[in-house]
């Protein structure tokens, strides 16, 4: 009688838990749903979700997953959502647990009935909440308060942590996470850039330059995704509650490409400045890019870009102004016509137009030059680090703080140009500077590489001799060696674009430290079909002249930038002088059927008693149609 007195009022307590616990879950305010999202969970039942019905239900509004001693999950399992596929997207969603753990599957694949493989976005009470897992994958990604890359190296793939998004214990001091209570993920996916945020907070960012997985072979998974399924996790092991509900999705429509970090962490290889006064305002320190504030001016990218996701976070040292501009063109002046994103303390958000940038603001908000932000400040305090998010798709302009939109635009004029970073007399640090390009133009990069450190993943040597090459000041320099084609030594080769997927440009810049001095003397882009090269585009020295061949353009500048466009039939050679106005085109050919084409920079037929180096920069492939 009494183990049985003990067994009721053990059902009793647990019974009265679980009424609590979904007591507390119907009488939390339910979020708005905001313009630009769908809900995908209507609040009463699972109309839309896939799962195993002894473990998942529906109580006090909101999705529970269960598990007792008597009711077990065998293995993880899943809920999945069947109401189509994430691809691109921002996804809130918030969630309650207690005691195991879960997660939040996303661009994700089924690889049996309930079970899943893919990113998932880590639900537990404890420290790891927020991090990067990838289910039945590749394990660990990014630990909670890191920026993560994955990198292909002779195959491999390999884990870097290369810059921090938060500090761990500024998080856990500021209360990223409340325990056992309800909490928001925000999960943003744009191309192979991630990031996670919790109630608010960065948890963790994430290139995943790893390959892409087949998402229709169940077996293949052990590398990137580009799309999957939405599917909440029951964790195997002890007993557990977990539950969701507010399931928001937006769905981005932007044509991404591949992430690129425009600051390193290291230097300021990539970056130059509007004048040699400014060269001592911008500097380095931890991972931070550092701007003092004075002399007035800006440090810039030095490639042009038109359309993009542009990612940064900023934080005010001092109360005092600043901004980033883009498409900024022109010469460099205080300040170059373009379109301001406000970085002045408590204004971020705002927009400035600088030298009548064509552009459709909100007249309601707008007075001369100036176009207030959307909404109050939502900015952090000062000394804590603010997201910044700058997107431009053809005409339009979107600016994001901590991830609330504060400002749009409509008609801006499409066109390439620098991104800035202003010093505007107060000091600011910036870091965790990413690009993720759009569409056609940067949105169709195949491929980049702008020599950090070492060639990036895919390239390999051929004839190499490593005393007679280096990465030197964000670039790779190659000592001109004597040689011809077929024997060119410190050939940088990888392979080439498919061909017949469509049209295809290879960008690179080249220069000359030391004027060409032999006859055939040349630098520049070769290609390769079946193991043999075929075509040339270069800079070459002839009859004591300088030209860029095919078409023999004379060519005086120390620096060119070199575009090779290739279609599956045919080849057409441009180039522009000191990489500035528009591209010239030397001469159009026909190439060979597709092969194993490869794609080179190279230089040879140099001097055998000097030593002539030339320097290669922003190395390119991308799609341009189909």
């Amino acid at each position: 009688m009494h183990a049985r007195q003990k067994a009721i009022r053990r059902a009793l307590a647990a019974a009265l838990a679980v009424a609590l616990f979904a007591g507390w879950a119907g009488a939390q305010e339910k979020p708005a749903v905001e313009p630009g999202f769908v809900s995908l969970f209507n609040g009463k039942d699972l109309t839309g979700w896939d799962g195993d019905p002894r473990l998942w239900s529906v109580t006090g509004g909101a999705i529970r997953g269960q598990t007792t001693e008597q009711n077990k999950a065998n293995g993880n399992t899943f809920c999945v959502w069947r109401g189509g596929t994430l691809k691109n997207f921002i996804l809130k969603i918030r969630f309650r647990i207690e005691g195991g753990n879960s997660g939040v599957q996303y661009r994700s694949k089924e690889v049996g009935k309930w079970r899943i493989s893919g990113y998932q976005a880590e639900v537990c009470n404890g420290g790891s909440v927020g991090f990067l897992y990838h289910e039945r994958g590749r394990g660990s990604l990014v630990r909670v308060g890191d920026f993560g890359q994955i990198d292909v190296a002779d195959g491999k793939a390999e884990k870097s942590v290369v810059g921090k998004v938060a500090d761990r214990k500024a998080l856990a001091a500021a209360g990223y996470y409340k325990q056992s209570d309800w909490n928001e993920y925000t999960i943003i996916a744009q191309g192979n850039y991630l990031r996670h945020y919790l109630n608010g907070h960065p948890t963790i960012a994430l290139i995943d330059n790893d390959r892409t997985t087949d998402p229709k072979d169940a077996k293949d998974t052990k590398g990137a995704a580009a799309e999957g399924v939405l599917a909440l996790q029951i964790h195997a092991g002890p007993p557990m509650v977990v539950e969701f509900k507010d399931i928001r999705l937006k769905q981005l429509k932007a044509d991404y490409g591949r992430a690129v970090r425009l600051f390193n962490g290291r230097d300021l290889a990539g970056w130059t400045f509007s004048s040699d006064a400014v060269a001592e305002v911008f500097g380095v320190a931890g991972g931070v890019m550092t701007d003092a504030g004075n002399p007035r001016g800006y440090i810039r990218t030095k490639k042009d870009y038109t359309n993009y996701a542009l990612h940064l976070q900023m934080r005010h040292v001092k109360k005092g102004n600043s901004g980033v501009l883009v498409r900024a063109v022109g010469p460099d002046k205080v300040w170059p016509k373009s379109i301001e994103a406000q970085g002045q303390s408590g204004s971020m958000g705002d927009i400035w137009n600088i030298d009548r940038f064509p552009m459709k603001v909100a007249a309601e908000r707008t007075r001369g030059r100036h176009t207030r932000k959307a909404h109050p400040s939502n900015e952090r305090p000062i000394g804590q680090w603010n997201d910044y998010e700058i997107g431009l798709d053809g005409g339009d302009l979107e600016i994001r703080v901590n991830n609330l939109i504060q400002n749009t635009a409509t008609e801006c004029e499409e066109v390439a140009g620098k991104i800035c970073l202003q010093a505007e007399g107060s000091p600011k640090e910036f870091r965790n500077i990413v690009l993720v390009p759009i569409g056609g133009g940067e949105g169709g990069d195949v491929f980049t590489d702008s020599f950090d450190g070492k060639p990036a993943a895919g390239w390999s040597w051929l004839r190499e001799d490593a005393k007679t090459w280096r990465i030197k000041d964000g670039g790779l320099e190659i000592m001109v060696q004597p040689g011809l084609a077929g024997t060119v030594k410190n050939a940088l080769v990888r392979k080439a674009p498919d061909r017949s997927e469509g049209t295809f440009a290879i960008d690179v810049t080249v220069t000359n430290h030391t004027r060409p001095t032999r006859q055939f003397e040349q630098a520049g882009i070769t290609w390769y079909s079946n193991g043999r090269p075929v075509f040339k585009l270069v800079k070459e020295l002839i009859g004591g002249k300088l030209y860029i061949i095919p078409g023999k353009k004379p060519m005086s500048a120390k620096t060119v930038q070199l575009r090779l466009i290739v279609d599956v039939k045919s080849w057409i050679a441009q180039y522009r002088p000191d990489g500035k106005g528009e591209f010239l085109t030397a001469a159009k050919g026909p190439l060979p059927a597709p092969g194993t084409d490869q794609v080179s920079i190279q230089c040879y037929n140099g001097p055998p008693d000097a030593e002539h180096w030339i320097r290669f920069d922003d190395f390119r492939i991308r799609k341009i149609s189909d």
